[in-house]
């Protein structure tokens, strides 16, 4: 199980991103500069429901 970084739920592997790289090549400038994806080093995890909160966040800013 794996704690994510976020909301500090436990997550399985299957329920979590894990790579900040991979996070930051998916997704635009706005979502990588977002305080808990600058936070994340390379052993962080973020899971699922936190990422699309971040996405909504994001896109939320835009309007």
């Amino acid at each position: 199980m794996l704690n994510c970084i976020s909301c500090s739920k436990e997550k399985g592997d299957y329920d979590v991103w894990s790579n900040k790289i991979v996070i930051g090549a998916t997704y635009d400038s706005a979502f990588q500069d977002d305080d808990i994806i600058r936070s994340m080093d390379e052993k962080s995890v973020i899971c699922h429901t936190c990422v699309q909160m971040i996405i909504d966040k994001v896109n939320e800013g835009r309007k």
